[in-house]
């Protein structure tokens, strides 16, 4: 039963793993304390057996049991330190008092030895405090039992039986310390044997491992410890070492040397640190290092050493070195175009992007790009952030496709861009990222409606222009033939005339025809403009014209600085203008057109200005368009204004018409002057 009982405190503290010792060896201990305790149960039978029943003796048991009950329960909370202090007190109070009551010939007082004994095997070897504790109780009560001579409150003993009591005590005590000692022994010895074999261990570990492991004394540097890689990584022999405590230090590459010692001086400070940092091998190689090492302190807080691992890291910078010459070609190549280019996550986070994107990101929505920046969270596409956010989400369903569309803020910039979206996959085929590359193509959609444009025009005009080409020719084989059948000589003399009429028209057509591909197709001039002499010649060429000399002209030119620009362009504009006010005169006294020109440096503002029929508000909106006429009382080609605006737009000017009709209409234009250098300046005035 009371086997039992122990079996049960020792289970215990297996369960709340307490104990300074194994689980393995529990089995033993309860053994040691069962023997242990079964001597003082023995002890008290046995003088109970030989003397008359004492009720002393019998409440002494029981009260020791219900300590040892108390033990049991303390153990039983998890409290098995408090258990162990409680044990050692009550035992040690009741071998005393059993002592003192039997006497110092019974030889109880020999049990205190192998219970001293036992706080070894209790508390290990590693717990002095306790075992010194333990000791000195055991000791006073010995020394209190010395002081009172066993006779406390001694009982009758007869001789015979205090020699039985002492011959089993001592046999037990010395049987127990025996035990003890043989366990303590075990102990050491497995325990030697464990320490071995994990240094065994722990060396074919190290010795297997291409980090130089290593540890060095404090403050003098002595490496006490570094294993095998060291000779791989330095190709040095690992005796040069242990040897020389300089070597390391030498071998640093001079560049580096003074951030090697910057970082010893910081570890000393902190006591743990890592650097970077090359050495020269014995080879001459130059290796790159990594080292990190960290200081053991005692329990006084004063360093003992400093261990370290130390990596041959030079296949990763080697590594690093390539990726970064392939990132700055990279960023060379996406520097090199003129297309926006960026790169993003699966968060729609910038991986890369190039200068271009910077701009047009700045340009067109006024955003600032960077790192930091979420595409879609940031709002950083304005007004096309969920155009470009479909466009993204289909991407990432790992479709390559080409977007053409018109994209920037309202309040910026409206551009026509081809953007590629292009997913970027892992070698699994799972979508990380898209790379977008755009390209400005405005020029090319500007391009592309000029060509539209010009195209729609061509047709126009190739159905116009041989409309009205073969009409007068249609006019003049008619007049041809009735002169064939005709005998009266004035009615031939009439249907001359108008088969001069419809050759002139035929002329006046080619002359457009003329001016309008001069304008297409010549270079621009630089001539110093005479606007006197200019304005003069193409109203005295356009005499010729029905009712011209009855048309006055009204001149105010103002010519402050010398004014360069393309003088036989400007000669098709104010012919096309002079003859457009003399075909559109009002047939009555008074008629006139008035030029007035204000030219500088800078620009010329030129303003033609007639009071005859005007033209209707319908038609102000059209007047420029190829082969319109706003009236069909007159035989014009329907290209003079045309050929205006567009000799107008060549020299890079502008021209707007303001009409009322029946009271006249007044051109406005403005050309650039062209700023000529000191040579083109020598050339004779046009």
């Amino acid at each position: 039963m009371l086997e039992n009982i122990y079996k049960a405190f020792f289970s215990s503290s297996e369960t709340t793993g307490e104990s300074s010792l194994t689980v393995r060896n529990f089995t033993l201990v309860s053994q040691f304390f069962y023997h242990l305790l079964s001597l003082v149960v023995f002890g008290t039978l046995l003088r109970v057996t030989y003397f008359p029943v004492n009720s002393y003796i019998f409440a002494l048991l029981l009260v020791y049991l219900g300590a040892y009950a108390l033990v049991i329960r303390v153990n039983k909370q998890g409290k098995p330190e408090t258990a162990k202090y409680i044990f050692y007190i009550a035992t040690n109070a009741f071998l005393f008092l059993f002592s003192s009551a039997m006497g110092n010939k019974a030889g109880i007082y020999l049990l205190y030895f192998p219970l001293i004994t036992s706080t070894l095997v209790i508390y290990g070897f590693h717990d002095k405090e306790k075992i010194i504790l333990m000791t000195a109780l055991s000791f006073a009560f010995l020394g209190l039992l010395d002081f009172t001579e066993h006779r406390l409150w001694l009982l009758p003993v007869s001789p015979d039986t205090q020699h039985t009591f002492y011959a089993v005590n001592f046999m037990l005590s010395v049987g127990v310390i025996g035990f003890c000692i043989i366990y303590l022994i075990s102990v050491l010895y497995h325990t030697e044997t464990r320490l071995r074999e994990s240094e065994n261990h722990l060396s074919s570990i190290l010795s297997s491992l291409n980090e130089v492991v290593w540890a060095a004394t404090l403050p003098e540097g002595d490496i006490i410890y570094i294993n095998a890689a060291a000779e791989q990584v330095f190709a040095f022999p690992q005796k040069n070492f242990y040897e020389n405590r300089k070597l390391w230090s030498n071998i640093v590459l001079p560049a580096d040397r003074s951030d090697y010692e910057a970082f010893e001086a910081e570890v000393h400070k902190k006591g743990a640190d890592e650097i970077e940092y090359r050495v020269v091998r014995k080879n001459g190689e130059l290796r790159w290092l990594r080292d990190r090492c960290k200081i053991i302190w005692d329990d006084d807080g004063k360093p003992l050493r400093v261990e370290g691992i130390t990596t041959d890291i030079t296949d990763h910078k080697l590594a690093e070195e390539k990726v970064k010459q392939q990132n700055e070609q990279m960023r060379g190549i996406l520097e090199s175009t003129q297309s926006s280019i960026f790169a993003i996550d699966t968060d729609y986070n910038y991986l890369i992007y190039n200068s271009t994107h910077k701009e047009t990101m700045q340009r067109a929505y006024g955003r600032t790009v960077s790192r930091s920046v979420n595409l879609i969270e940031d709002n950083f596409f304005g007004d096309d952030t969920d155009k470009v956010f479909a466009h993204l989400q289909q991407a990432f369903q790992g479709k390559q496709f080409i977007i053409i569309e018109e994209m920037g803020d309202a309040a910026f910039r409206r551009t026509w861009y081809e953007t590629v979206y292009n997913p970027i996959q892992d070698e699994y085929g799972k979508v990380t990222g898209i790379a977008v590359f755009s390209r400005d193509i405005t020029e090319r959609k500007r391009a592309e409606n000029e060509l539209i444009r010009t195209n729609f025009e061509l047709d126009t005009f190739v159905y116009r222009a041989s409309h009205d080409m073969r009409a007068p020719l249609r006019s003049v084989l008619g007049l041809v033939n009735l002169i064939k059948i005709e005998n009266d000589e004035s009615q031939k003399n009439e249907y001359l005339r108008l088969i001069e009429k419809s050759v002139d028209r035929l002329d006046s057509f080619f002359a457009d025809l003329l001016s309008f591909s001069r304008n297409s197709r010549l270079d621009l001039a630089k001539d110093q403009i005479n606007f006197h002499k200019l304005v003069k010649d193409c109203w005295n060429d356009l005499q010729y014209l029905d009712n011209a000399p009855h048309i006055q002209l009204v001149k105010d030119i103002r010519v402050q600085d010398p004014f360069y620009s393309d003088a036989s362009r400007i000669e098709i504009i104010l012919q096309n203008l002079f003859s457009n006010a003399i075909k559109y005169h009002k047939a009555v006294s008074g008629s006139q057109v008035r030029i007035s020109i204000r030219a500088n440096g800078n620009q010329a503002r030129i303003v033609v200005e007639d009071n005859g029929k005007g033209i209707e508000d319908q038609y102000i909106d059209k007047i420029f368009d190829m082969f319109f006429r706003a009236s069909l009382g007159t035989h014009g080609s329907g290209l003079g204004l045309y050929i205006t605006k567009q000799v107008v737009e060549k020299l890079g000017g502008s021209i707007s018409v303001q009409s009322e009709f029946g009271s006249g209409t007044q051109f406005v234009i403005t050309i650039p002057s062209y700023v000529p250098n000191p040579v083109e300046a020598l050339v004779p005035q046009a």
